[in-house]
């Protein structure tokens, strides 16, 4: 399995802070998909930024930056 496939297995459905659906991936799922594919947490949170899945640990931030914008920090 690919990461975006392992990604995209494991979001599951959340809320933004201003209660608006997102999908989301989970922090420990983050750090089980870096360990098992020998990346660090943020090119694993780069991922699914890009697949348009939200890390858990960015949802806070969702309203000041977007996607994009939490991809490059």
């Amino acid at each position: 399995m690919d990461l975006s496939r392992a990604i995209a297995a494991r979001a599951t459905p959340g809320r933004l802070p201003d209660g608006a659906p997102a999908t989301v991936l989970s922090g420990r799922h983050a750090l089980e998909l870096a360990r098992t594919f020998g990346l660090c947490a943020r090119e694993v949170d780069a991922a699914a930024l890009d697949a348009g899945i939200l890390p858990g640990r960015y949802l806070r931030n969702f309203m000041a930056y977007s996607p994009a914008e939490q991809a490059r920090r």
